[in-house]
């Protein structure tokens, strides 16, 4: 089933008309193409979309800037992974999806505790946008995000 629900994800991720106005739509998308409500809202609970929310309001972000990491996040990750994908999330570098993603994938992949070098391999394959040297943590400074 994970990788079902990885798959929706995924989707959502590639798709080039995701606004947090057309979760609905998405929805109905994923339901026809197969996937069951509790794959997709469960999807949608990892990319903090709130489908179950039913205060989502046109316009509003997909992500926060204020991220902190739950309990269930941190077990997977070395102290070092954690502050590592904070700063890039909060730097502007890395979506809350993004961020939601790499830490799944991260406790699938890897062995627990998840470490900072196999943490970037995973940011440099679901987040492309991200220059090397911010990868390498030479250079995480905030992006411009004008």
């Amino acid at each position: 089933m994970k990788g079902r629900i990885r798959e929706i994800i995924e989707y959502i991720i590639d798709s080039e008309s995701v606004d947090s106005a057309d979760i609905e739509g998405i929805n109905d998308e994923l339901e026809e193409m197969g996937y069951s409500l509790d794959e997709i809202s469960q999807a949608m609970t990892i990319l903090d979309f709130g489908i179950l929310d039913d205060s989502i309001e046109s316009g509003s972000q997909l992500y926060t800037k204020n991220r902190i990491l739950g309990e269930g996040e941190k077990i997977l990750l070395t102290t070092d992974a954690q502050g590592y994908l904070i700063k890039l999330q909060t730097g502007g570098w890395i979506t809350e999806a993004q961020l939601n993603i790499i830490i799944e994938n991260a406790g699938m992949e890897y062995r627990i505790p998840v470490s900072i070098n196999e943490i970037k391999e995973l940011v440099m394959g679901f987040a492309p946008d991200v220059p090397e040297e911010v990868v390498d943590g030479s250079d995480c400074s905030t992006r411009n995000l004008n």
